[in-house]
C-alpha cells in the first residue's frame, strides 16, 4: 500500500513516474500541513498568516521537488522551506511584540497555565533560540532535524537550546510557575 510508504519512498515513486504530482501531494499534505500549521502558528501568532505559510511552503515545496535529495529527510526539508518563508514574512511585516497576540505554543487539550506562561516567555528569546526551543520541544525534532531546518550544526543548536533555557530560567521566577 503507497500510503505507508515513507515520504521519501513516495517521492521516489513520484520521479519514477509510478506517481503523478496530485497523487503525490494528495498523499504528503496531509501527513504534514497539521504540524507545519502549528509551528508556523507558533512562529508569527497569527493563524491566518500560519495557513498563508503552510500554503506557500506546500507550493515551494511543490516546485522544488525535484532538487530534494531522497537521502535526507522530506520533513526536515519542508520546515527548512516554512522557516526561510516565515522569517522572509517577518522581515517584510515586522510586527511588535506589544501589539502581537501571542499565539498558543504547545498545541495540547490540556494546556496548562505554566506551560502557557513558559511559551510567552519563550516567545521573548531571540529569534534563533525560540525557533530551535520551539522545534526541540514543541515539534519533537531531532537535533540533526533542527541543524538542517535552521542551517546551523549541530554544536550551535545546543548552545542555542542552553542559551534559551538559561534565559528561561533567569527570567522566571519562582511564583510564576505552580500558581493556579
Amino acid at each position: 500500500m503507497i500510503e505507508k510508504e515513507s515520504d521519501e519512498e513516495l517521492i521516489k515513486a513520484y520521479r519514477a513516474q509510478s506517481l503523478d504530482w496530485a497523487q503525490l501531494f494528495k498523499l504528503l499534505v496531509p501527513r504534514h500541513q497539521e504540524k507545519l500549521f502549528q509551528y508556523l502558528w507558533r512562529r508569527t501568532g497569527s493563524a491566518h498568516d500560519a495557513e498563508d505559510l503552510v500554503q506557500e511552503s506546500f507550493i515551494k515545496a511543490y516546485q522544488k521537488i525535484n532538487l530534494f535529495d531522497t537521502s535526507y529527510s522530506f520533513k526536515s526539508w519542508l520546515y527548512t522551506i516554512a522557516t526561510r518563508l516565515c522569517i522572509n514574512y517577518q522581515k517584510k511585516c515586522a510586527p511588535s511584540l506589544d501589539n502581537e497576540i501571542l499565539a498558543t505554543l504547545v498545541a495540547k487539550e490540556t494546556m496548562t497555565q505554566d506551560n502557557d506562561l513558559l511559551w510567552q516567555k519563550a516567545k521573548q528569546l531571540p529569534d534563533d533560540q525560540y525557533t530551535v526551543l520551539l522545534l526541540k520541544y514543541a515539534e519533537e525534532l531531532s537535533l540533526k532535524d533542527i541543524s538542517i531546518i535552521v542551517e546551523k550544526p549541530i554544536g550551535t543548536i545546543k548552545v542555542l537550546l542552553h542559551r534559551a533555557r538559561q534565559s528561561l530560567a533567569k527570567t522566571l521566577q519562582p511564583h510564576d510557575l505552580f500558581v493556579h
